[in-house]
């Protein structure tokens, strides 16, 4: 009886949960296309940069997905033949300078596909980039910039001041 009163609200309710059901479902695409650039993101950032005491993952994708939160990334520090889940705060403190500068790279990586994707050309002045990382990581750097010159819509302009490390990226991108 209840609900027989409450038919007209009901069947409103109902046609506009209809109408818009289309629009739930680009928005949730949208959404997991979003937590994808970031895994992908976050997959080449692991890949590329070796040696680092973390790892990185998404940690909310669910929230994402339903519009309710952007996504964050979660840390795992490996110390001592341990792991353990750390705040980015935390991270931050336990990190060297090297380190932490690689993790600031994990947004440029973020910034540059979602560029690509776009199609959007761009111009990247690049400062000094390998300043404090070791030579894996430097390694990884030249790669990254090497693969971003062949994007016909990137242009680079490199600064440093280490000598090793242009001679090393003039002959990786040069030759």
């Amino acid at each position: 009886g209840y609900l027989d009163q409450l038919n007209t609200e009901v069947n409103s309710l109902a046609n506009l949960y209809n109408s818009k059901k289309e629009e739930l479902v680009k928005i949730i695409n949208k959404a997991k296309q979003q937590v994808t650039d970031w895994e992908n993101s976050i997959r080449e950032f692991n890949e590329r940069f070796i040696g680092l005491p973390f790892k990185l993952s998404i940690g909310n994708k669910e929230e994402v997905i339903l519009k309710i939160d952007k996504p964050t990334v979660e840390f795992t520090f490996f110390e001592k033949q341990e792991e353990r889940k750390l705040e980015k705060k935390e991270l931050l403190q336990a990190l060297s300078q090297g380190e932490r500068r690689a993790l600031y790279l994990l947004n440029i990586i973020f910034e540059v596909q979602g560029r690509k994707k776009m199609g959007q050309k761009t111009l990247f002045i690049i400062d000094d980039i390998a300043d404090s990382f070791d030579y894996k990581n430097k390694y990884a750097i030249i790669e990254y910039l090497k693969d971003m010159a062949v994007e016909p819509n990137f242009f680079q302009i490199i600064l440093t001041h280490n000598f090793d490390f242009f001679r090393t990226l003039e002959s990786r991108l040069v030759g």
